[in-house]
Order: structure tokens, then sequence, then C-alpha cells
């Protein structure tokens, strides 16, 4: 597959809605695709862009304890990570991850964890990931997910 060229940017969070619906909510119109932490100071939404600016790959960033890490001293969540469906395979989301635990380190966080589809497992291991635990059904989408954690070093 020929590269194809994209850049990682910091967006608002209105500029993940439309991926968030597209990619995790199957198009559904009626889906919800934003959470009250979405608008925290915090939060932090990380996407790509393709030379279009179009946004191809999301993912937020929230501060979040841990329930299988409670002794994490600044832990964050990840949620809503998506990469249209042309793009997948292309490095946009792990860019998009990368960018985001970068910042994270940079702001103290000592954990990343997310209840990860259990279809993209494979792309959380890939990244660092660990698997926690059993795979549970989530009652968003009633699909099955399981607990990653990613330790994040201090460099």
């Amino acid at each position: 597959m020929a590269t194809r060229a994209f850049d990682v940017i910091t967006l608002d969070v209105s500029q993940t809605y439309d991926l968030r619906r597209d990619v995790l909510r199957n198009g559904d119109p009626d889906a919800a695709v934003s959470i009250p932490q979405d608008d925290m100071y915090e939060a932090l939404h990380v996407g790509a862009v393709d030379g279009e600016g179009q946004v191809i790959a999301t993912a937020s960033f929230y501060p979040e304890p841990c329930t299988a890490r409670p002794a994490a001293d600044n832990p964050a969540q990840l949620r809503f990570m998506a990469v249209e469906r042309a793009w997948q395979g292309s490095g946009a989301g792990g860019a998009v991850l990368d960018a985001g635990v970068q910042e994270l380190r940079g702001r103290g966080c000592d954990l990343l964890w997310a209840n990860a589809r259990d279809t993209a497992l494979g792309f959380y291991l890939k990244h660092g990931f660990e698997a926690y635990g059993e795979s549970f059904l989530d009652y968003t989408m009633a699909l099955p997910h399981t607990v990653v954690i990613l330790e994040l070093s201090r460099d």
C-alpha cells in the first residue's frame, strides 16, 4: 500500500463527532456522540487530518481513575478512538494514539486505560497496552470489550 499523508493535530471536540458517529455508532444519526467530559478543561482531543483537512482519525483522553489500577496517581482514560474505514491500517490511528500519549506524559499522567472493543484488541496490544481481566459486553453498542492498560513511564 502506498503511504498516504496526514497531519496529527489537536481538535476541538466538535470536530470528532462525525467520525465518532460514522465509525463507532454505525452512522446512526440519532446516536449520542458526546459525553459531559468532552468539555472538561483537561480533556484532550487529538486527530489526524488528510491533505484536504478532513478528519480521518480521532482519540479523546480524559482524567479518569482506573479501577484496575487504583494506585495510579494521575490516570487518563482513552475513549472514542476511531479511524475512517478507508484509512484503517494506514498508521493514522497509531499516530493519533502516540501523540495523545506524548501529551499525557507531558502532563504527568502515569497510566492510560481504555475499554477496547475486542475486534480492536490487536491494535492496542501492538501499541504497548496490556489486556486486563475478562471480556465484557459494553452497554452502549452491545459489543464485547476488554479493559486495556498502558503504563506511562516517566522519562
